[in-house]
């Protein structure tokens, strides 16, 4: 941790929570069309990002100054459950009982499938526009 990183009141990490489960589910729709994966990116301060995730940032990119964050396997849901302080944190609920969820990738059965977050570049920078 930087020193330049202020350590939050817990008040103001909680609202950060709120704020970031509101937007994943935002993500979420209704139709089946718009199954797969789907990236959530919100601009925070690195404070409010450390008072979230601190002990489960993996990796810090000091040229783009990103953070990497994981959640694998079986627990991934529950461990996101309990760093968001919200157990329904990837549920959204339409009418007449319908609802889209997030599903945690699980490691393949294949050993050489390097799995969508290390195919992927997790920290491009985000687009200004």
């Amino acid at each position: 941790m930087r020193p330049t990183i202020y350590d939050l009141p817990e008040r103001a990490v909680e609202e950060t929570r709120r704020i970031l489960v509101y937007h994943i589910k935002e993500r979420l729709k209704q139709s089946s069309k718009h199954a797969g994966n789907v990236r959530v990116m919100i601009s925070c301060t690195e404070s409010q990002f450390f008072g979230v995730f601190k002990g489960y940032i993996h990796d810090y990119f000091p040229k783009t100054g990103n953070y990497k964050c994981i959640f694998k396997g079986i627990n991934s849901y529950s461990t996101l459950s309990k760093v968001l302080g919200d157990d329904n944190w990837g549920v959204k609920y339409f009418l007449q009982h319908q609802k889209t969820f997030v599903l945690s990738y699980q490691q393949p059965s294949n050993p050489n499938d390097p799995g969508p977050l290390l195919e992927s570049n997790l920290c491009q920078e985000p687009d200004p526009l």
